[in-house]
Parts: structure tokens; C-alpha cells; sequence
């Protein structure tokens, strides 16, 4: 879907747009001609960014009314396909300066270690922007502005984001809660998932997909493992969400903090968070040194970048292991799964 692909580079910008505000606000020597440079660029390259951001809210807002036409209207077809494009291209861009902006953090971090100062510090240096990338932002900002201005021609109608598409069903979202009297047939599928959950203890983080076609029992195979003893001895915290269609990384991460009750328990002081970065530093403060079992029901997402960023926060844990589960081998591949389990249909005997 475009309005994931919009996300995602609405996601990355926000995400960079700190470390684009050093670079113009860090202190430099007034005899410095290339610093001053360096900053008269990542000036332009923020303003840019900064009406970037503008433009594609707009065009979100605008989304689920295009999507909803795409099928019977050629033009908005059209239209979807130049935003993919031109999304693309702006993911690549900024994609291209996330790797500088990290590679000066590690120069950074290897430099402090080097002179024996272990304290953290406000970040004085400026990240370079490296050459014809605040043109190439340019043109593709002035694209997104053409797009903009042609969806008041195709009549494109504004939302809050609430409707969806009408041709494609919506199930309810499913807790980790079961009802194990109701629930056969499925012993030895539930034994091999924890299998795999348990082994391989020296990977620190680790995918297991659970793939299968609708109704073939993939989140009832995934509510029995969550609560089995042998699997909740293992772990120190535990979180279950259903995720859907939007891969949120925002929504999601604040609903992994409401599921895992340390994570909860720490951010009751902190009120108001909303930021994306703020959440996943108070989420990489809760499960710090813990080990973790995430349980990822019904994704959908295919988009690289937003599990990348999605992921973040449990490099601060000692051992991850996310159980998902999906229709689409695609969206596990996505997720770097390490083993993948595909449910068979029911024996005779047990579906009587």
C-alpha cells in the first residue's frame, strides 16, 4: 500500500531531521570556509526535508479515498504509481544519509573510547552531506508538490485516516487469550513452534513466521505457545500485538509498551510521548539485558525499511525472539526469518 510507503519515509525523516539541526546549529571556527559551507547545506537540505514532510502529510490525508478509486479509475492508478515512485526515490535519499549520519556516530564513539571519555555528549560536529544529495532532495520535493497539486484535480477527497478499503475484509484484532477447551488437533504443531522458540539460545535475535491462508488456525497455534509454561520460564518479558494492514511503527511501539508490564510500568512517569524516537528510547530502556518473547500478529507489511526501524529498540536486549504470523511469505522474508512454519489442514478425526 502507498499510505505504508508514505510512513515509512515520513518515519526516516523524522528520524534524521536531529541529527540535520546539529549539523546547522554546531559551533564551527569562523575561519572555517568548508564548515560554514557544510552548514549552508544542511541548512537547505532541513528546509527541504522540512516542506517534504508537509507535502506528504497532505497527500496521506488523501490516501484511503485514492486507494479505494484505483480499481475503477485509471487516473488515480496513475497518480498511485508516480507517488510510489517518487517515494521510492525520496526512501533512497534519505536512506543515503541515515548511513552517513551513523557512520560519523561510530568515528564519534570510537574517538571518545579512544581518549578514555566515556561520557555521552550533545553532538558538536557536522554530518556532510554528500555531494549532489540536497539537489536530488530538490527535485524529488518538487515532485511530491506536483503530485500534491494534481490529486485537487482528480477530486480527491480528504480523511482522517479511519475508513478503509471497502473491498478487502477486516478481521477483529485477536488478544493472546484462548479457550484451550475449544482447541484440537494441534499438540504436536504447538511442540515444534516451541522448539523453535527455545533453540538456538546463543542468536540474540531471532524471527519464527507462521504462514498460512486465513482461518487455518496460525494465531490460535501462536495463543497456545505464548502461554505454555515451558515458554513463559524462559523469558523475562513477554508482549502481544495485532498488527493488521498499517505497519505504524509509532502505534506499534506504543502498544508493545502497553502489552509488556515492565515497559508499562517504567513509562507511567513519562506522559505524552509520542514521538517515535522517544518511544523507542523508553522501550530500549525496558528491555535492556531482558530477554523478550514478541508475539506479531497478522502483518502485512512487505516495506523493508519500516521493520528496520521497527526493530531498533531490542538491540538492547539480551535475547528477541518475535513469533509472527502472516499470509504472506513475503512480509516473513521481510522480517529476516530465521525458521518458518507453515500449519497443515486439520485431521478428519479432529475436526469432528
Amino acid at each position: 500500500m502507498a499510505g505504508c510507503l508514505i510512513n515509512s519515509v515520513l518515519s526516516l525523516a523524522t528520524n534524521l531531521l536531529p541529527s540535520i539541526r546539529a549539523s546547522v546549529q554546531a559551533p564551527s571556527s569562523s575561519s572555517s570556509n568548508s564548515n560554514n559551507s557544510e552548514r549552508g547545506r544542511a541548512r537547505a537540505f532541513e528546509e527541504d526535508l522540512e516542506r517534504l514532510m508537509r507535502t506528504l502529510e497532505r497527500i496521506k490525508a488523501t490516501l484511503y479515498d485514492a486507494e479505494e478509486r484505483e480499481i475503477r479509475d485509471r487516473s488515480v492508478k496513475l497518480w498511485l504509481k508516480e507517488l510510489k515512485k517518487v517515494a521510492y526515490d525520496a526512501e533512497d535519499v534519505l536512506s543515503e544519509y541515515r548511513y552517513e549520519v551513523t557512520h560519523v556516530q561510530l568515528e564519534a564513539r570510537k574517538t571518545s573510547e579512544a581518549s578514555g571519555s566515556h561520557k555521552r555528549k550533545k553532538m558538536e560536529y557536522i554530518v556532510q552531506i554528500p555531494d549532489g544529495m540536497v539537489d536530488r532532495l530538490k527535485k524529488i520535493r518538487s515532485r511530491f508538490d506536483e503530485i500534491a497539486n494534481d490529486r485537487e484535480a482528480l477530486h480527491l477527497r480528504e480523511s482522517d485516516g479511519v475508513r478503509r478499503l471497502n473491498n478487502k475484509i477486516l478481521r477483529p484484532p485477536m488478544g493472546h487469550m484462548v479457550d484451550e477447551a475449544n482447541i484440537f488437533g494441534r499438540d504436536a504443531e504447538i511442540n515444534e513452534v516451541i522448539d523453535f522458540l527455545l533453540s538456538e539460545k546463543e542468536k540474540p535475535f531471532s524471527v519464527i513466521s507462521i504462514i498460512g491462508k486465513g482461518g487455518i488456525g496460525k494465531t490460535t497455534i501462536a495463543q497456545l505457545v505464548y502461554k505454555e509454561m515451558k515458554v513463559t520460564q524462559c523469558f523475562d518479558l513477554f508482549g502481544w500485538v495485532c498488527v493488521s494492514e498499517e505497519f505504524d511503527v509509532v502505534r506499534l511501539t506504543k502498544a508493545i509498551i502497553e502489552s509488556v508490564p515492565k515497559a508499562k510500568n517504567d513509562s507511567e512517569a513519562k506522559n505524552g510521548l509520542s514521538e517515535c524516537s522517544s518511544l523507542q528510547e523508553e522501550l530500549a530502556n525496558s528491555v535492556k539485558g531482558k530477554t523478550i518473547l514478541l508475539v506479531l500478529d497478522d502483518v502485512w507489511n512487505e516495506n523493508q525499511s519500516l521493520w528496520e526501524l521497527f526493530r531498533v529498540p531490542f538491540k538492547e536486549a539480551k535475547l528477541v525472539r518475535i513469533l509472527v504470523t502472516t499470509r504472506n511469505k513475503k512480509v516473513a522474508d521481510v522480517m529476516q526469518t530465521m525458521t518458518y512454519f507453515r500449519p497443515t489442514n486439520m485431521p478428519e478425526d479432529s475436526c469432528w
